[in-house]
C-alpha cells in the first residue's frame, strides 16, 4: 500500500495475478507504455492481461513471474538488468512510439528553474548555482540529444524493480513511470543500485555494451553528460508528482539532493568509472 494506490497477488482459476489499483491516476498512460514495451520486447516484462480506469482510477492485470528480485539475487543479477534495459530501449528506438508520454529533454533545466524561482523552497545560492551553469548544461543536453535517438526512460530501475527467472533472465517491472526522451538519462537510478553493491564498472560496461549509439568511448562520454543532466529531469518529476498527490511541499529536500548532484558532477567532471 502506498500514497498513490495499492499492488496485491491474487489466485484466479488456478494462477496467480498480480494487480496494481492506482488511485489518483498518476500515470494516465502507464498500459500504453507496458504495451508498447511489451511488444517491443516481450522478454523482458511481464504480461499484462487486463486494464480499466477512469478519471480518478486505474486497474492493471499483470500476468505473475515467478523468482527473486535482482536485490536478493545479488551483483551479477544487477549487471544482467543493465543490460536487459539497454537491450529493450535499443529495441524501443525502431519502434513508433507517437501517443506515448515524452518528455523535451533540452527544456528540462529551464522549466525547473522557473519553478524554483516561483515558489523559492531551495537555497538560493544552489539556485544561483543551477542559473550560473545553465549554459553548459544546455550544451550537454543538445550534444546528448544529437547523438542518442529517443526512446523509452524508466526512471526506477533497481533491484526490487526486476525478477529473476530460473534461466538467469530478468523481468524489468514498474514501467508506468516511464516516458519517451533520452534512454540514458535512466542511468542515475541504475548507478547509484550499483554503488550500493559496489559493481559499478560492470553495470556499466554491461548497459553501454547494449546499445548500439557510437563506439565505447562516445557511449562513455554520453553517459558521463546523461548523469549530470538525469538528476534535473527527476527533480521536475518529482515535484510534478508530489503536487499530484497533494504533498504539503514539492519534495523540497530531495530536489536539493537532486539538484546538488548535477552540479556536482557537472563542476567536478567526475567520468565514469572503469
Amino acid at each position: 500500500m502506498k500514497r498513490w494506490g495499492a499492488t496485491g497477488l491474487f489466485e484466479v482459476d488456478g494462477e496467480y495475478v498480480v494487480v496494481k489499483h492506482a488511485c489518483p491516476v498518476v500515470y494516465p498512460h502507464a498500459a500504453a507504455v507496458h504495451r508498447a514495451v511489451e511488444r517491443a520486447y516481450p522478454q523482458a516484462t511481464a504480461e499484462l492481461l487486463a486494464h480499466d480506469d477512469d478519471a480518478v482510477w486505474q486497474r492493471s492485470v499483470f500476468a505473475y513471474v515467478s523468482g527473486p528480485t535482482v536485490e536478493t539475487v545479488g551483483p551479477a543479477a544487477l549487471v544482467t538488468q543493465a543490460r536487459t534495459l539497454g537491450e529493450v530501449q535499443s529495441a524501443m528506438a525502431d519502434v513508433d512510439l507517437r501517443g506515448l508520454p515524452q518528455y523535451d529533454l533540452t527544456a528540462i533545466p529551464e522549466t525547473l528553474l522557473a519553478d524554483l524561482s516561483r515558489v523559492a523552497d531551495l537555497d538560493d545560492e544552489l539556485v544561483a548555482g543551477l542559473r550560473r551553469h545553465l549554459p553548459a548544461l544546455q550544451r550537454g543536453i543538445e550534444e546528448l540529444t544529437a547523438a542518442v535517438p529517443i526512446s523509452i526512460d524508466h526512471p526506477d530501475i533497481q533491484g526490487t524493480n526486476g525478477l529473476v527467472r530460473d534461466n538467469e533472465s530478468v523481468v524489468l517491472l514498474d514501467w508506468e513511470e516511464a516516458r519517451v526522451g533520452c534512454p540514458m538519462i535512466s542511468l542515475d537510478r541504475l548507478r547509484q543500485e550499483a554503488d550500493e553493491v559496489g559493481n559499478v564498472p560492470e553495470v556499466l560496461a554491461a548497459y553501454l555494451d547494449a546499445l548500439p549509439w557510437g563506439t565505447a568511448a562516445e557511449k562513455r562520454h554520453l553517459a558521463d553528460i546523461a548523469l549530470q543532466v538525469a538528476p534535473l529531469k527527476l527533480a521536475v518529476e518529482a515535484r510534478e508528482y508530489a503536487r499530484i498527490i497533494g504533498l504539503p511541499h514539492p519534495h523540497t529536500r530531495y530536489v536539493t539532493t537532486l539538484v546538488t548532484r548535477s552540479l556536482s558532477r557537472l563542476v567536478s567532471g567526475a567520468q565514469l568509472p572503469g
